[in-house]
């Protein structure tokens, strides 16, 4: 059951990337339609994989120990899936930059707030929060059930500790488009 849960996951994300190579090249076109239509199969796939970690919820702490020793070294991040997911997303953000936010971080206040208009540019920022928060839901997800399965004060199979997936569901992909969001409701706050 594990390897097949993991094996499903790897392909999901293989889907994921293929798809978001496609996305970046629609954004360097300006494309918002096809952009949308593609992040809508990026965002169900995120899902599935979200939803899928539970069947691994099923697995006993004793269980996970025997299936644990055989895996030898290797860890979840050294995916290649996960690893390129990680490439594009920095892929994904220089191409917005440039093709919606004329390379002007300036333009993200813009487009959120002061020139608020619903637009393209607006809406293609949402579809990358969007991705980028269901990939921060899969890794808490993640984090939870290897705190179910050995404990978030145990070591991974390379001696680190576990703890450390607390510091990666921290990571964004775009803190941008996410700091925008506080700047707002500071700014709101101060009037």
């Amino acid at each position: 059951m594990f390897q097949i849960v993991h094996q499903v996951e790897e392909l999901w994300m293989k889907l994921i990337n293929y798809t978001l190579f496609d996305i970046n090249e629609y954004i360097k076109l300006n494309n918002t339609n096809r952009i949308t239509t593609l992040f809508k199969r990026v965002h169900k796939t995120q899902q599935l994989m979200i939803e899928q970690l539970s069947v691994l919820e099923t697995m006993s702490p004793k269980e996970y120990q025997k299936i644990r020793i055989g895996l030898g070294k290797g860890s979840g991040m050294e995916s290649p899936g996960f690893r390129t997911i990680f490439k594009i997303a920095n892929l994904l953000w220089e191409s917005f930059l440039l093709h919606y936010l004329n390379n002007d971080l300036n333009n993200i206040e813009k487009i959120y707030d002061s020139e608020y208009s619903h637009n393209d540019s607006y809406l293609v920022a949402e579809l990358l929060v969007e991705f980028d928060e269901l990939f921060q839901i899969f890794l808490y997800k993640h984090m939870k059930l290897v705190e179910r399965s050995i404990g978030i004060k145990s070591r991974s199979l390379k001696g680190v500790s576990i703890e450390i997936l607390n510091k990666g569901i921290q990571r964004q992909f775009f803190p941008h488009l996410w700091q925008i969001r506080s700047d707002m409701a500071n700014a709101a706050t101060q009037q």
